[in-house]
């Protein structure tokens, strides 16, 4: 932690997804966990208003049935979800579709 607030940023390498998808995207980076993302949307706290955003969300323990819910929620305002790894994982593994 010492050496993040100076300025040392570490760098991984790590192997590419087999189902990444190269291109280019600009716009504002935002992130989160969805849970606490999803309640914010269309309010004075949302950071989804009014730019292009890169939206990267997280989202550990909830159940699938809640998670498709809020990514509903975030689709229905037309904002482009990049999922995480772990729904990957489960729509490989056929837990999800």
């Amino acid at each position: 932690m010492r050496d993040l607030l100076l300025g040392h940023v570490p760098c991984y390498h790590l192997p590419p997804h087999s189902q990444n998808i190269t291109g280019q995207a600009s716009g504002v980076l935002v992130g989160g966990n969805l849970c606490t993302f999803t309640p914010n949307l269309g309010t004075q706290a949302d950071a989804t208003m009014g730019q292009d955003i890169i939206l990267f969300i997280e989202e550990v323990g909830a159940s699938m049935h809640n998670i498709e819910g809020e990514q509903y929620d975030v689709n229905a305002i037309t904002v482009m979800v990049v999922q995480t790894p772990l729904v990957d994982r489960m729509r490989m593994a056929g837990k999800i579709q």
